[in-house]
């Protein structure tokens, strides 16, 4: 008696968490995955250029700087990486200072000022400005009481003059407060 083989059964790919279309070449795309990987996606020929890694948790975040030749990626698990635009290849990573006792997670998002040389880096427990080229802290916000709420999302103004920031807020809790007055 001979077996022939039906059907196979794998596993489905990774998700894409976030992706980020190179300011020069629309046609090259950087899509950070959920299984912590980055692939550099090219379009037109319909190939993964090249498929990068270093990040512990899933990809939250992809920025480009043209100015300073260089694209950042961040990720769950509170680490910024800095990679070439020319070779892709990873040129330093950083660590987010979180609190005592707070375990790296949560998204963190970062978003290039319109200078194209300061970062902003938006964690759950922070905001922070880089300076892009040597990738040193400039500034940081720590929510503080009474608003100990988790940061959601920050991004520059249109004229990068004002950073805009929501919070976790629990709603649901206070207006079932107010109900029961």
């Amino acid at each position: 008696m001979a077996f022939k083989v039906m059907t196979t059964f794998m596993p489905p790919p990774p998700a894409s968490s976030f992706l980020s279309f190179h300011p020069q070449d629309n046609n090259i795309i950087a899509i950070g995955m959920e299984d912590s990987t980055i692939q550099i996606y090219n379009v037109r020929f319909d190939e993964v250029k090249s498929k990068l890694k270093g990040h512990q948790k899933r990809i939250t975040g992809l920025a480009f700087s043209t100015t300073l030749n260089m694209w950042v990626s961040s990720g769950a698990d509170a680490q910024i990486f800095i990679w070439s635009i020319d070779t892709w290849e990873k040129r330093k990573s950083v660590n987010i200072r979180l609190p005592a006792g707070k375990a790296p997670c949560g998204d963190t998002r970062v978003q290039f000022h319109s200078d194209q040389f300061r970062l902003l880096v938006a964690h759950e427990t922070q905001l922070a400005v880089y300076d892009g080229s040597k990738m040193e802290r400039i500034r940081q916000w720590v929510p503080q009481e009474p608003l100990s709420a988790p940061i959601t999302c920050a991004a520059y103004s249109c004229n990068s003059q004002l950073v805009f920031a929501s919070f976790l807020m629990e709603i649901l809790e206070y207006m079932m407060l107010i109900h029961s007055v």
